[in-house]
C-alpha cells in the first residue's frame, strides 16, 4: 500500500512539474516601427498554442506581451536594436512565462497576433489609435507638397510629347522653309511648359 501511494506521489510530481514546464524557447526577436503602429517578429523552436500568449496596456505607457510555457535568453534578446518609437525595452523571464515590456512613444489602441507554424514565427501587431495616426497626415501631406512643386509629371511630359511632335511635324511637312507656323507653335509649347514649370517651382 505504501509502496502504491509512493509511485502515485511519485507521477503526481511529474505531471505538476511538466505542466509548468516551458515547451517553447524565443531564439531571437525583431521590433520595426510603422507609421500606424509596432510589428513584433518573435522566431521560436516551437509555436506556443493560442491560449498561451496574450497583451495589453498599461496606464504607465508601457505595453506588455506574455507568452506562457515560453523561455529566452533575456541577455541576449535585449541586445536587439530598437526602432525610435521604442523608448524601453525589457525581459522578465520567470517560471511560467517570458514577459516583453516595450515603453512607446504613444499607447498602443489594439493589437492582434498571427502564427506562422512552418517557420516558426509568431507575429505581433500593435496599433496606434486612429486619432494619432490621422494627427500625422497633415505634416505628411505638407512634406510631399514640398517635394512635388512645378508642373505635375503627367501634364509636363504630355505637353513635352505634344510640343516635340508638332515642332518635328513643322519640320518634315515643309523643308524649303522649317521655321514654319506649325513650327513655331510647337516651339511655344514647349516653352511655355518650361517656363511654367520654372515658375510653380519658385512658388
Amino acid at each position: 500500500m505504501f509502496l502504491k501511494k509512493l509511485v502515485l506521489l511519485f507521477f503526481f510530481c511529474c505531471g505538476a512539474s511538466s505542466a509548468y514546464s516551458k515547451s517553447s524557447k524565443v531564439d531571437s526577436i525583431q521590433i520595426n516601427s510603422k507609421t500606424n503602429g509596432v510589428i513584433i517578429t518573435l522566431n521560436l523552436d516551437t509555436i506556443p498554442t493560442i491560449d498561451n500568449y496574450s497583451a495589453w496596456q498599461a496606464q504607465s505607457g508601457w505595453f506588455y506581451i506574455t507568452l506562457f510555457e515560453v523561455s529566452g535568453d533575456s541577455a541576449e534578446i535585449e541586445k536587439i536594436r530598437l526602432p525610435d518609437d521604442i523608448i524601453k525595452f525589457e525581459i522578465i523571464d520567470n517560471k511560467e512565462s517570458l514577459q516583453l515590456g516595450l515603453r512607446l512613444r504613444k499607447p498602443i489602441k489594439n493589437y492582434y497576433f498571427e502564427s506562422y507554424p512552418t517557420k516558426n514565427i509568431l507575429v505581433a501587431y500593435l496599433h496606434y489609435s486612429n486619432d494619432y495616426i490621422a494627427e500625422l497626415e497633415p505634416s505628411k501631406t505638407t512634406k510631399m507638397n514640398k517635394l512635388k512643386k512645378g508642373t505635375p509629371d503627367g501634364i509636363k511630359t504630355w505637353l513635352n510629347i505634344t510640343g516635340i511632335t508638332i515642332t518635328c511635324s513643322g519640320i518634315i511637312s515643309n523643308n524649303n522653309s522649317p521655321m514654319n507656323e506649325i513650327t513655331k507653335t510647337g516651339l511655344i509649347i514647349l516653352f511655355t511648359n518650361f517656363i511654367f514649370d520654372k515658375i510653380l517651382t519658385i512658388i
